[in-house]
């Protein structure tokens, strides 16, 4: 009897355990967080670049690495390298980088190149520059400060250019070596060009201080028809060492840094025609420009509409160059009929339309000062 209410016991135990765990199959937890995907908890994989930056092979510290997206050259970041040459960029995501080194005791080098996933590692090589320095001074061993200086190599494919400092100094970093010139040009002084320096050896500063010399003076004042002064006139020569002035309010301009040769000078205000006054001797001081009231055209072109530009010309026949000079253009562009030029002088002109797949026509016409002259309409035609 014993043994059958053990057995029966047992067999009791046994349901009760198969319940329990039949129900929690059942029925689900309500709290349980959900467990996420492989697909949604994946982020897009991030790139890692290492520059390192060499110099005659060995590790150079303090270059600037600039890191851009090559497709928009849009700045990512800019990391200086290490003790060991060294510049790591993280987090990256371009796939295409553009990486930029700079020092100024070395040659900028640039490449691009494609990022792969995890780390990409490159080097970059770059031989020392040269420096040019020196000091830019006047006939009076005065420094002359503020004034742009060029080193141009001998074939005229490099150049740089900075500005000397307040005790008339300048520094030309990052030259490969090579032959160059020097060349300073302030609008006050006669222009310098230096013979070849040669910068033979990377890592090296040479040394070429420059003297200037000074220039002639020209000097007038310009007038109206009247000869009243006229003051704001922008007043400039031929001479490339004279840069161009402005009238003052009596009229009177001063050109500085001309050399010996003849010059021709040019004027131009608004409301009045450019007037040029060739063959003037540097040197001068009285020289008198008389700018007139400008002369205009106005007029209508009737043309092919599947002619789609035109250029129309005012031009006339240069006795000292023995050959057409235009002095005003404008282009139209279907359905542009009208045209105005102004700032003419006056005279007798040719009015010149031409285009491509057209007959070009020429219309002659005097034009006077401070009048607005009306021409016919011009008829053109395909050939």
């Amino acid at each position: 009897m014993r043994r059958w209410a053990w057995l029966f016991l047992a067999m009791a135990c046994v349901s009760v355990v198969l319940f329990v765990l039949q129900s929690r199959r059942a029925s689900p937890v309500a709290d349980a967080d959900p467990v996420p995907s492989a697909a949604s908890s994946a982020s897009p994989a991030k790139k890692r670049l290492s520059v390192r930056v060499l110099s005659q092979g060995q590790p150079f510290a303090g270059a600037r690495v600039q890191l851009f997206d090559a497709e928009h050259l849009q700045l990512l970041a800019t990391v200086t390298s290490n003790v060991a040459g060294e510049a790591m960029f993280e987090g990256l995501e371009a796939a295409r980088v553009l990486a930029v080194v700079e020092h100024p005791e070395l040659e900028r080098r640039s490449t691009s190149l494609e990022l792969i996933a995890g780390r990409t590692d490159i080097s970059m090589d770059l031989a020392r520059g040269v420096t040019l320095r020196g000091v830019v001074s006047d006939e009076n061993g005065a420094s002359v400060a503020d004034v742009v200086v060029a080193a141009v190599s001998a074939d005229g494919k490099r150049k740089r250019t900075v500005k000397t400092d307040a005790r008339g100094a300048y520094v030309v970093a990052m030259l490969s070596p090579g032959s160059f010139r020097v060349e300073v040009t302030t609008g006050r002084h006669l222009p310098y060009v230096s013979s070849g320096i040669e910068l033979s050896r990377a890592g090296t500063t040479t040394t070429h201080d420059v003297r200037l010399a000074p220039g002639r003076v020209l000097a007038g004042r310009v007038v109206d028809q009247a000869g009243k002064p006229l003051p704001g006139v922008s007043v400039g020569s031929s001479d490339p060492g004279s840069g161009a002035t402005n009238t003052d309010a009596d009229g009177r301009f001063e050109l500085l840094g001309m050399g010996e040769a003849p010059v021709n000078l040019f004027a131009s205000h608004p409301g009045f025609a450019a007037t040029h006054e060739r063959g003037v001797r540097p040197g001068a001081r009285g020289v008198e420009l008389r700018l007139l009231p400008e002369a205009s055209v106005r007029g209508r072109v009737v043309w092919p509409k599947n002619v789609h530009e035109l250029l129309i010309s005012v031009c006339h026949h240069d006795v000292h160059f023995d050959k057409e000079v235009c002095l005003a253009r404008v282009q139209l562009r279907h359905p542009d009929v009208d045209y105005v030029m102004s700032g003419l002088p006056a005279g007798r002109f040719d009015v010149v339309a031409e285009g491509d797949g057209i007959v070009t026509q020429r219309v002659v016409t005097n034009l006077s000062s401070g009048v607005v002259t009306e021409l016919t309409p011009i008829q053109l035609a395909t050939p």
